[in-house]
């Protein structure tokens, strides 16, 4: 009992990373951007629509780069080319253009 966290094999270490990066990735792609579209694009005559749009995508973009890093970091050098991996990277790239055009669009509202 030396009061040091026991230190776990370098595979179940990667499980867990990979079943949270999963899971919340899953669920907030799933759940969270679908109800944030679905906010956008039906609720036209709610003034909060916006509001609400923009700050459910932001926790779910918030949330995908640090688990994506997290992912990144734990993988080995030769599984970054697994069409998982190559997947992911188009998807956080477009992820960051979406943020981009939402943020132009949203300034564009502001000041017209």
């Amino acid at each position: 009992k030396s009061g040091r966290a026991a230190a776990l094999p370098n595979s179940a270490t990667n499980d867990g990373v990979f079943a949270v990066h999963g899971l919340v990735l899953l669920t907030s792609w799933m759940v969270g951007a679908p109800i944030a579209i679905f906010i956008v694009r039906f609720m036209k005559h709610k003034s909060w629509r916006l509001v609400a749009h923009v700050t459910l995508m932001e926790m779910v973009g918030s949330m995908t780069f640090p688990l994506l890093a997290s992912a990144w970091a734990v993988i080995k050098e030769s599984d970054k080319t697994a069409a998982h991996r190559i997947v992911g990277i188009y998807l956080t790239a477009s992820l960051v253009l979406m943020v981009l055009a939402g943020s132009i669009r949203l300034l564009n509202l502001e000041n017209p």
